[in-house]
């Protein structure tokens, strides 16, 4: 029984790290159109919040695709201060 839910648990955690992961994605590419037509304040306040909290995958693959992620919002938000 424990097994099952600690099981149960690492799916769950997998669930909300994929989600996050995916919803880092989608500001990114928002991102990419907003500084286009000069309106990113919103965005990258959305997205540095996102790259601070995010949640940690349990599957090994996972974890490594969200530091990943994580790592191409660090360099878009970098860049994006320095244009400023």
């Amino acid at each position: 029984m424990l097994a099952l839910q600690e099981q149960t648990a690492q799916d769950s955690a997998d669930r909300e790290a994929r989600r996050h992961g995916q919803a880092m994605i989608e500001q990114l590419a928002a991102l990419q159109l907003a500084l286009l037509s000069g309106t990113s304040a919103d965005i990258i306040e959305t997205l540095s919040t996102m790259v601070r909290g995010e949640p940690h995958g349990v599957h090994p693959a996972l974890a490594q695709a969200l530091r990943s992620i994580r790592l191409r919002a660090r360099i878009a938000l970098e860049l994006v201060s320095r244009g400023r």
